[in-house]
């Protein structure tokens, strides 16, 4: 991947400013029984400052999270041993149909 965009830099920063991510897509579809949630309408606000600004705030990283970021690469290693299979490392895959919000 040493051509690629790396994981955490500011370079995947601003691919990933104004996209929906998976870590986020709850907040996306959340309803309440009178319409919108406020964490689909406060992400929502979030995605529009985003690509207005191509800056994404600082986001929350807890010791279980920080413990997968650094173990990443050997639990990458591990699945290709055991299951044969290579993986391919992308920087961001856009939602063909979710880039509409």
């Amino acid at each position: 991947m040493s051509d690629q965009i790396i994981q955490g830099t500011p370079e995947w920063l601003a691919l990933r400013a104004g996209k929906v991510t998976a870590s986020r897509v709850a907040d996306i579809l959340a309803k309440t029984k009178t319409g919108v949630s406020a964490s689909r309408g406060n992400y929502l606000i979030q995605l529009a400052i985003e690509r207005a600004t191509g800056q994404i705030e600082p986001s929350f990283t807890n010791e279980a999270m920080q413990w997968g970021i650094d173990n990443e690469a050997q639990a990458r290693v591990a699945y290709e041993v055991q299951s044969g299979h290579f993986v391919d490392q992308v920087p961001f895959v856009d939602h063909p149909n979710i880039d509409s919000f």
